[in-house]
């Protein structure tokens, strides 16, 4: 069983599936693809992530060994290594996915019923997470639907079902794959989580709110700005300013918002990933949206450390003029009557408050572990370390602390897409060896002319 449906869990299923292993994918959103199908390009070769993403995400590639099961969570565990005993409960879609055709008549109709959240809603161009989703269908929220017969009515091929219940169910399996991936840090809501140096948080009690991020609109998330970016996205592929709407003129981003900090609510560890993409989104702003456009990087360290990232760092400095900023700004300010954003800051060179004016602040989030599966990997026994992250060994770093249970992708900890799909393939042959082959019957050969 594998558990989580983003590329590394979808990868690690197709693989299994692939040597004939019968495997389970099950994932809590309606839909595959996890956090990459949200995403505009991939770095370091910036091509289109759906056009990634698509291929495995296909019915066509599935296989006959696979069964994906959307909207289910695993609620226990029992058993051990090469026989465990997995409960799942699927929640309803409210949707029969074999007759939905996703030609949208419900959202058209009934646009507050139709579930979705992508970031930045504006519920358009799609109320799915993706163009083609898989599957491609919707799910209706029953919860703010006030005309449950009008909704049923309202499909023209009958697909909308308003008393689906849940359903739970028992499988056996030889091993587990966790997959589940992690959450990205929340500048507008760091929670109750105890502080890791309480002095700190005493003297800063509310430390993210110079960021701006909770009444400032145009302060984004390092997501939400690819969202703007994105062809899916809330605005269509058009870069705009969520105060007004207008192209911007000067872009800042900001390193390290939930990582190496002792922001409440933070990890001190380094999420692996955010350089490289505030890297990638500075250059496509540049390079398909407007040249002139400045783009400002703040930083503590920038850490392109896989293969051709440094060659990536060079190229966005010299080819497409990234400036880089060797400081972390003391605050983001929109003084009264003010249009643009103030970032203050100091650098080394310059003993002295330095102020500047964007037009939006992009904060690149870090990684950190969801409460939902912590709670799942106690269950399931793993030795986690303070972070939540699961202990791995440091020459096996798929394999679990319990037999049996292999973990790949964000979930062991903060890393970017080929680091995950390479403890995928890893995680997938690990967790196959517990699993027999199981023999696909043969298609019957067609038919010859004139036979």
């Amino acid at each position: 069983m594998v558990v989580g449906g983003g590329l590394g869990g979808i990868r690690a299923a197709l693989d299994l599936a692939e040597a004939r292993k019968d495997v389970i994918l099950v994932d809590k959103a309606p839909c595959i693809g996890g956090l990459m199908a949200q995403l505009d390009r991939t770095f370091p070769t910036n091509n289109c992530d759906l056009c990634t993403v698509a291929p495995f995400t296909a019915k066509e590639g599935r296989g006959g060994h696979l069964d994906m099961r959307g909207l289910t969570t695993v609620t226990a565990v029992s058993g051990k290594e090469g026989n465990f005993t997995v409960s799942l409960m699927t929640a309803p879609r409210f949707i029969n996915v074999e007759k939905c055709t996703a030609c949208g008549e419900c959202q058209r109709q009934f646009p507050d019923c139709v579930d979705f959240a992508p970031g930045l809603d504006p519920r358009a161009p799609t109320c799915m997470r993706y163009p083609k989703a898989t599957p491609y269908a919707y799910v209706i929220d029953m919860a703010k639907c006030a005309d449950k017969e009008g909704l049923k009515k309202c499909c023209p091929v009958g697909a909308i079902e308003p008393d689906a219940l849940p359903k739970t169910e028992e499988v056996q399996c030889g091993s587990i794959i966790l997959a589940a991936g992690a959450d990205l840090f929340d500048p507008g809501n760091i929670g109750d989580t105890a502080p890791r140096y309480p002095v700190a948080a005493a003297q800063y009690p509310n430390h993210l709110d110079y960021f701006g991020y909770k009444n400032q609109p145009d302060v984004v998330t390092s997501l939400e700005y690819e969202r703007l970016l994105s062809a899916s996205g809330p605005t269509g592929g058009k870069l705009l300013r969520p105060s007004n709407g207008q192209p911007p003129k000067r872009v800042a981003w900001i390193q390290c918002v939930g990582s190496r900090g002792l922001q409440k609510g933070a990890g001190g560890y380094c999420s692996s990933a955010c350089c490289m993409f505030a890297l990638k989104e500075a250059i496509v702003t540049r390079e398909r949206f407007d040249s002139e456009i400045e783009t400002t990087i703040f930083y503590m360290d920038m850490r392109t450390f896989g293969k051709d990232y440094e060659k990536y760092l060079t190229r966005a400095k010299e080819q497409y003029g990234v400036r880089l900023v060797h400081s972390r700004p003391h605050d983001v300010l929109r003084p009264e009557g003010v249009d643009r954003l103030q970032v203050s800051y100091t650098v080394d060179a310059e003993p002295k408050l330095i102020t500047e004016e964007f037009d939006m602040v992009v904060l690149s989030t870090g990684f950190k572990m969801n409460a939902e599966v912590k709670k799942l990997a106690e269950n399931l026994g793993l030795e986690l370390y303070a972070d939540g992250f699961p202990k791995t060994d440091c020459f096996n770093a798929v394999a679990s602390s319990v037999p049996g249970v292999y973990v790949c992708g964000t979930i062991q900890g903060g890393k970017d897409i080929p680091e995950t799909m390479t403890q995928a393939s890893a995680a997938s042959c690990l967790a196959g060896g517990k699993v027999a082959v199981t023999p696909r019957p043969q298609a019957e050969p067609p038919a010859l002319m004139g036979q």
